[in-house]
């Protein structure tokens, strides 16, 4: 029941406001707000809610400042709104000064005088109370597009920055990363971050690391953010190397020298004294497609797979694994394919044996991922128990990843595909028929699917789309082999009574092809078209 169908409820509220009971004040300005935007009177109802201000009990006194976050948008005098929440900003009590800045920063794209609420904001930098002095570095981050002077803006946040709390100065990192892309002089901005290296403080010292990664692309100077990371690497705080880590395997594809940050990481990663070694090799497993010197990289990786540390082996294995597949997706005639992706298939499973845990070991997809796509594409008829066996195992690995989820349903419906035409040999003459079209709507699955895992996972897409000519071609011949078999049947039936339908099925069975489209079906030409063109031939 809203107030406009029954007023008496509003009268009945302000009188609760005012009730001597704490519970009851509070809970009816929780009402009251619920239901404000259906009051009649809508400043009248604001201004006995706003009298909350002058109670003598801090819980209650505090509501109005959680009140005029939700009903800011419907009070028609909101500068008097806002004048009430500067009063709220310097209230003695603490709990009540933090939610009036929280409240600042929801309201403040609807605030008339954006700069002066910015200036009544920034005033609890001056707060006694540390809680209430990180409030502006978090609020920032939100209102900062909306503020008109940025480069004042800028000049209190990088105060901030130096501040002797280290949650003030951890907040305000944070926000300039947040705000990077809108702050004038990008360069002046990167370098005041860059100083937080030298924080006594390791939470704080990590935030330059961490920011990073986001504001790479826009630093002017990218040669020096590059230096800059590799001090990083060499820090002594292992969660400042961590993220150095992680940002070098971001940024991998901006860097214009990316064959030194390769030889910094491998000296990492051989480094016996350095805990981090396994992620440097996972970072490694990242960077390897892209690197200049193919057959250093391949010689690098080599020499960790004899490390003593099996975490460090796994990934270098792994990482090989993922060279291989990155060679067959390059790959220029079958010969060629099928030995890249057997040598995939061969280190996948020696990384797989040093670690049954699937978070640490991505082995664990891949090895029974490709092993079944190898065995749907070169082992045809003895791929049907294997092929189930290593479908079922890598659906096991896929984890809510999906990519994976992808990859895999396309791997899925060329299983099914095979399948398909497998068993028309055993089928009457009508259902062949229709088996015929299901392994065309397989095919057609996959190469959609194959198309959505492109951005995601592009080495491993072009290498299945590269295999589906094989598996065409595959096919045809055993459509072939069914075709030979019912012409032989059709001659060896002359002259017995089964003549007449032996050679009705030949003669239909001559018909079919695989992968053709059916030329009065222009839905069906454009499905086989997609996966034409989604099938990378050899030369």
């Amino acid at each position: 029941m809203t107030c406009q169908i029954n007023k008496k409820i509003c009268n009945d509220l302000i009188r609760l406001i005012n009730d001597q009971d704490r519970n009851v004040r509070t809970c009816a300005a929780e009402t009251l707000t619920t239901i404000f935007s259906d009051v009649p009177d809508k400043q009248q109802a604001y201004n006995d809610l706003i009298r909350l201000l002058t109670d003598q009990d801090d819980e209650v006194k505090s509501w109005p400042a959680k009140v005029l976050m939700d009903v800011f948008s419907d009070v028609p005098d909101k500068q008097q709104a806002y004048n009430d929440l500067i009063r709220l900003i310097t209230d003695q009590n603490r709990k009540v000064r933090t939610y009036a800045s929280y409240i600042l920063k929801t309201i403040f794209s609807d605030v008339p005088d954006k700069q002066q609420a910015y200036n009544d904001l920034i005033r609890l930098l001056t707060d006694q109370n540390d809680e209430v002095k990180a409030w502006p570095a978090k609020v920032l981050m939100d209102v900062f597009s909306d503020v008109p002077d940025k480069q004042q803006a800028y000049y209190d946040l990088i105060r901030l920055i130096t501040d002797q709390d280290r949650n003030v100065r951890t907040y305000a990192a944070e926000t300039l990363t947040t705000i990077f892309s809108d702050v004038p002089d990008k360069q002046q901005a990167y370098n005041d971050l860059i100083r937080l290296l030298t924080d006594q403080d390791d939470e704080v010292k990590v935030w330059p690391a961490k920011v990073l990664m986001d504001v790479f692309s826009d630093v002017p100077d990218k040669q020096q953010a590059y230096n800059d990371l590799i001090r990083l690497l060499t820090d002594q705080d292992d969660n400042v190397k961590y993220w150095a880590f992680q940002i070098l395997r971001y940024i991998y594809s901006d860097l214009p020298d990316k064959q030194q940050p390769w030889n910094e990481l491998i000296k990492f990663a051989a480094d016996e004294s350095n805990d981090l070694r396994p992620t440097a090799v996972w970072v490694l497993s990242y960077m390897v497609s892209q690197v200049p010197d193919q057959q250093q990289a391949w010689n690098d990786l080599i020499k960790l797979t004899s490390d003593r540390s099996s975490l460090v082996c796994l990934r270098a294995n792994y990482a090989l694994g993922k060279v291989s597949i990155f060679k067959a997706s390059r790959a220029e005639n079958e010969e060629s394919y099928k030995e890249k992706l057997e040598n995939a298939i061969s280190f996948f499973e020696k990384a797989s044996k040093q670690s049954s845990n699937e978070f640490e070991n991505p082995a664990q997809f891949c090895l029974p991922f490709y092993r079944s796509f190898h065995s749907i594409i070169f082992r045809r008829q003895e791929a049907k128990e294997e092929v189930g066996k290593y479908l079922t195992e890598a659906k096991d690995a896929i984890k809510g990843s999906k990519s994976k989820e992808t990859l895999f349903e396309a791997v899925e419906n060329l299983a099914n595909a095979l399948k398909t035409v497998q068993k028309l040999e055993n089928l009457d003459f009508e259902a062949k028929k229709d088996e015929l079209n299901f392994y065309r709507k397989y095919c057609d699955r996959a190469a959609e699917l194959m198309k959505d895992a492109e951005e995601t996972a592009p080495f491993a897409t072009i290498t299945l789309q590269k295999g589906l000519p094989i598996l065409n071609k595959n096919l045809k011949e055993l459509l072939e082999e069914i075709q030979k078999k019912a012409k032989i049947a059709c001659k060896e039936s002359v002259g017995t009574p089964e003549a007449e339908i032996a050679c009705t099925i030949n003669k239909e069975v001559q018909k079919w092809e695989i992968s053709s489209p059916e030329k009065n079906d222009p839905k069906h030409r454009r499905s086989y078209l997609r996966l034409e063109k989604s099938s990378i031939r050899f030369s």
